[in-house]
Formats: C-alpha cells, sequence, structure tokens
C-alpha cells in the first residue's frame, strides 16, 4: 500500500477546510439576506395620536370650598399645570388644528412622535383665565369648542367662580396665539326638546342649519365640530358633514389614528378630577 506524499496530504485537508468554511459563510449570508427581506418587508405600525380633552378649572381653594367641589368635569387649575409641566419635561409638543388634519388625511409621519392635541369642551371663562397663561408658558396650544350662543359679545364686568361664564367674542383674538376655535353648537347644547337626548339630535333640517350657519360663522367656518355630551348618530353626523364639518370630536376613549372619508371621528383621552399625575403619565403609554 503506497502512501501520500505528505505535503500533498496537507494539501488536501486544507482545501477540505476551505469548502466547508465557504459553505458556512453561504448559509449565514442567505440567513442574514433573508432575515433583511423580512424587516424591509414587515408593516410599519401604525402611528396614533392622544387628544386630550378638559372642561372647566379652579383653584383647588375654590373648587373644593364651592359648588363645583364634586364635579365631576372641574379640574383644579394645581393639576392642569402639573400634567402640562409633565408633558413639557417629556418633551411633548402641541398640534395645531392644521397638523392635526393632515395628520389624519396623510398617515403616518416620523415627525408626529411624542405630540399632542389638547382640547377643551365648551368654552368657559376659567379655560381662558387659568389655563391659557400655562399653556403659554409652556409652548402649548389647544383647540376650544365653543357654544357660541352662550358666548357674551364683551369680556364678564367680574368672574364669579359660582357660575359657569364664558369667553366673550372679544376675548376671542387676543387670545389666538394659544387657542384655536372650534364647533360645539350655537343653541344646541342642552337637552330642552327630549330628555336624555341631546337638543342636536332632535333638531330638525332647519333648526340645524339655522345653528349650524350662525356658529360656523362665528368660528371662522371652521372644519370641526364636537358632540354635545358624546351623543351622535349616522343621520346627524351625515347632515353636520354636508353644512361644511368633517372632523368630529368624541367622548370615545382611545388614541386617533389616519382615516379617508368625509366624516373622521376622533378619539379622545378624559382627563378626570381625579386623575393622578402617574395616572395621566400612563394615558400617553402607546403598547398596542
Amino acid at each position: 500500500m503506497k502512501f501520500f506524499p505528505q505535503t500533498l496530504l496537507r494539501w488536501i485537508v486544507l482545501f477540505l477546510l476551505s469548502c466547508l468554511a465557504g459553505l458556512g459563510m453561504a448559509n449565514e449570508q442567505e440567513i442574514t439576506d433573508a432575515s433583511s427581506d423580512e424587516e424591509s418587508t414587515a408593516p410599519e405600525r401604525t402611528r396614533r395620536i392622544p387628544v386630550i380633552t378638559y372642561h372647566h378649572h379652579l383653584p383647588l381653594e375654590l373648587k373644593v370650598a364651592g359648588r363645583y367641589r364634586d364635579g365631576s368635569v372641574t379640574n383644579s387649575v394645581e393639576s392642569f399645570r402639573e400634567q402640562m409641566a409633565w408633558l413639557r419635561e417629556n418633551g411633548y409638543s402641541s398640534l395645531t388644528l392644521a397638523e392635526f388634519e393632515a395628520f389624519l388625511d396623510h398617515g403616518a409621519d416620523p415627525a408626529m412622535e411624542k405630540k399632542v392635541l389638547i382640547t377643551f369642551d365648551d368654552g368657559y371663562l376659567t379655560t381662558l383665565k387659568f389655563c391659557y397663561p400655562i399653556l403659554k408658558e409652556c409652548g402649548f396650544t389647544a383647540v376650544v369648542f365653543l357654544i357660541t350662543g352662550r358666548q357674551p359679545a364683551l369680556p364678564e364686568a367680574r368672574f364669579l367662580p359660582e357660575k359657569l361664564q364664558y369667553i366673550s367674542l372679544a376675548e376671542m383674538a387676543s387670545a389666538s396665539d394659544v387657542f384655536e376655535w372650534a364647533g360645539h353648537t350655537h343653541n344646541l347644547h342642552s337637552m330642552k326638546r327630549t330628555a336624555s337626548r341631546s337638543d342636536l339630535l332632535s333638531a330638525d333640517s332647519a333648526v340645524l342649519n339655522e345653528d349650524v350657519a350662525l356658529s360656523r360663522a362665528l368660528l371662522g367656518q371652521t372644519r370641526h365640530f364636537c358632540f354635545p355630551f358624546g351623543q351622535y348618530d349616522e343621520q346627524v353626523t351625515e347632515r353636520l358633514s354636508q353644512l361644511g364639518f368633517r372632523y368630529f370630536y368624541t367622548t370615545e376613549n382611545g388614541w386617533t389614528q389616519p382615516q379617508t372619508g368625509n366624516k373622521l371621528m376622533i378619539s379622545r383621552l378624559n382627563i378626570s378630577p381625579g386623575m393622578t399625575l402617574a395616572g395621566f403619565a400612563r394615558l400617553f403609554r402607546d403598547d398596542v
């Protein structure tokens, strides 16, 4: 039996090792390429925006001593200041309505990270008296849904914490560096016609047409509308859409994501009087 020379045997071993190494690298490359393809084709998670809502605010001392002590929509000014400070310290910035419209209409945008739309329902004078300076100090803007039929022409002569007073028509212009104004009906934010049912839902076509015309005329033809008491149905939403509104704000709880169509429904996060700062912070966890 004849043996191969030692040198030749060494070359054969090296050659076989080289082939095995090359095969391993090829398999590794295939795995890497496959992973890259999966990452590139994986759908991007739908970006969503938190829309928070408030109503009425009083300094804690006035709140606990007065008729709104147990009010379900009367927050303290101190808690509002604390919440706005939390937003600022955690890198949030507020959206204007134009920016929010662009998000709803055009979808995900990396620039929408850490954005929030701040809203106030009804247009109470306390929103202007107490919340306006805090928002301005923090560099935030907000949207106020006004019941235009309750607005006085001129500012109230005296602030009365035991009474629900409203931002006047005359005060709107000077506060527009922080606030944008949107619709909450002119005179249909009540339940005078039917118990437990909003007058907006009970109004006939002529009454609704007149109410919308008055409201939008005072608000620069806004396309944003907040349902009184959170009540709505398909019929009234379609009628409001035909009269010029497109963006509809509900009391349904949740974040809002991009949508299509002529009637866009906005979910919101209600900031209740009993909410702690930790509870407020939890609202901004987008875990889904």
